[in-house]
C-alpha cells in the first residue's frame, strides 16, 4: 500500500478532512466521502457503514485507494478485476460472495 493511499484511507475512516495529491476526504454531518480526481469512490455514513465504487474509473490508483480502506478495516474481502469489470469478493461463514461494483453501483463493505 503506498503512502498516499494509506494516509487518505486513515483520514477517511477517522473522519478527518484532508487533501493530498489527487485525493480528497470531505465530511458532512452524516457522511464522509473519499474522492479521487473529483469522483466519489467511497462513502461512510454516521453509523460507520462503508460503500465503495470505482466510479467508472478502473485504474490502479482507484484500486489502491479502495484496497487501502479494505486493509485498514481488516476486511476479509478483496477487489477482483476481470477485463473492465470490477468485483468485490468476500468470505463470510465459509460462504464466498461476489458483487460487481462498477459505477454507479455502490457495494457495502462494512
Amino acid at each position: 500500500m503506498n503512502q498516499i493511499s494509506e494516509q487518505m484511507a486513515r483520514d477517511f475512516l477517522n473522519r478527518r478532512r484532508s487533501f493530498k495529491s489527487n485525493t480528497e476526504v470531505t465530511i458532512s454531518i452524516s457522511m464522509t466521502k473519499l474522492y479521487l480526481h473529483g469522483n466519489m469512490i467511497a462513502v461512510m455514513n454516521h453509523k460507520g457503514h462503508v460503500w465503495i465504487t470505482n466510479h467508472d474509473w478502473p485504474t490502479m490508483t482507484t484500486r489502491r485507494r479502495l484496497e487501502a480502506i479494505l486493509s485498514l478495516l481488516e476486511n476479509p474481502g478483496y477487489i477482483l478485476a476481470e477485463q473492465d469489470e470490477w468485483y468485490y469478493r468476500s468470505i463470510s461463514k465459509g460462504k464466498i460472495t461476489e458483487e460487481k461494483f462498477n459505477h454507479p453501483k455502490l457495494v457495502r463493505i462494512r
